[in-house]
């Protein structure tokens, strides 16, 4: 009897015992958002399209692009603050 108690008492004492559990911390490394970021911003805040995404065109230049009140697909070229466009190069 004392050894059923004994091993009852460990088995539920045992399971109160789990792996240590990691305390979460926010990485917080201040970023801060990217040129293209800035430039789709703009470009929602001028334009409001909806589903609106961040695209590339057929010259490899970034454009913004997204369904227009008239409810047509339409893409407007993202720029930077000089007015340049962002392109990659091939």
């Amino acid at each position: 009897m004392k050894l059923g108690l004994l091993s009852a008492l460990a088995l539920s004492l045992s399971a109160c015992t789990g792996a240590p559990v990691a305390k979460e911390h926010k990485i917080d490394d201040g970023a801060l958002p990217s040129a293209e970021v800035k430039a789709f911003e703009r470009a929602q805040a001028r334009y409001h399209y909806k589903d609106a995404r961040f695209e590339w065109d057929a010259s490899n230049c970034a454009v913004y692009e997204g369904t227009a009140p008239d409810g047509k697909r339409r893409q407007q070229p993202l720029t930077k603050e000089d007015g340049s466009r962002f392109c990659s190069a091939p």
